[in-house]
């Protein structure tokens, strides 16, 4: 009997990055029962080694999105050392941006989804649209940066939350 093959997903975020992009290498071996572990938020080398002490009792590979330098280093050196194979699958293009765009990477984990006045503006202009969707409070004509007006039933309300 075969052994279930595993790839564990790890990051210093949510990891969904990562787990798009192993799922898209599945594809491309069809037949394969092949299962994803997911390990998020990843900040210390505590959960490094208990990762890849898994890794080595089952024979697997380590896909990561780990951009803390000293976290990074440290898997890479472990996985070395255990013999496993872990792919960084955020330097190569992190170095080719920089390289290409003379700037040099945050290197900072979960920016993606950063609850920053960005953020919280768009949900203020959701919030908006859906009060003052109906049209039956023209209070907040004054206040609008944009007005749609049209015939009922044409998806003014998906275009509102849209834009």
């Amino acid at each position: 009997m075969n052994k279930r093959k595993i790839v564990y997903i790890v990051s210093d975020s949510v990891g969904e990055t990562a787990e798009l992009m192993v799922k898209a290498v599945l594809t491309q071996f069809s037949g394969e029962d092949i299962e994803i572990q997911n390990t998020s938020y990843v900040e210390d080398e505590g959960n490094i080694d208990n990762i890849i002490a898994e890794a080595r009792c089952n024979q697997a590979i380590i896909a990561y999105t780990i951009v803390i330098p000293p976290l990074k280093q440290y898997l890479d050196q472990k996985a070395k050392e255990e013999g496993i194979v872990a792919i960084d699958l955020m330097t190569p293009l992190m170095s080719a941006f920089s390289q290409t765009f003379n700037k040099e990477p945050n290197l900072q984990p979960r920016l993606t989804r950063k609850l920053d006045d960005n953020y919280f503006r768009r949900v203020e202009a959701v919030e908006f649209a859906v009060k003052y969707d109906d049209g039956q409070d023209f209070r907040g004509i004054k206040r609008a940066d944009l007005v749609l007006i049209g015939v009922s039933r044409t998806s003014k309300t998906p275009l509102s939350m849209y834009l």
